[in-house]
């Protein structure tokens, strides 16, 4: 999960997190779920919104919010610039029992 998730992404992660053995690791996501709607503007431009209010099972809101990840991961520069891929190194001390 990351900054760019939102929408369906966060529906999955809602219903992934009804299981057992889960653990979402990432960044925050955007808190863009729902249905859309469109309004359209002068010169053919139109503007997007949600219009529902989406809740966690615990009863929190999602929208403007986002989802929250059980474990906070965040690529770094160097990790790029190394070739690593820091959710997948995190990932597998996870599994390891590492961390």
């Amino acid at each position: 999960m990351g900054e760019t998730s939102g929408s369906q992404s966060e529906y999955v992660i809602m219903s992934l997190r009804n299981g057992e053995n889960v653990a979402v690791m990432g960044e925050s996501s955007i808190g863009a779920d729902g249905d859309a709607i469109s309004l359209p503007l002068p010169g053919g431009n139109k503007i997007y919104f949600t219009s529902l209010g989406i809740y966690t099972k615990e009863g929190g809101q999602t929208q403007r919010v986002g989802l929250t990840p059980d474990i906070y991961i965040k690529k770094t520069v160097e990790g790029i610039k190394e070739g690593r891929d820091e959710y997948i190194e995190e990932a597998i001390k996870y599994i390891l029992g590492e961390k």
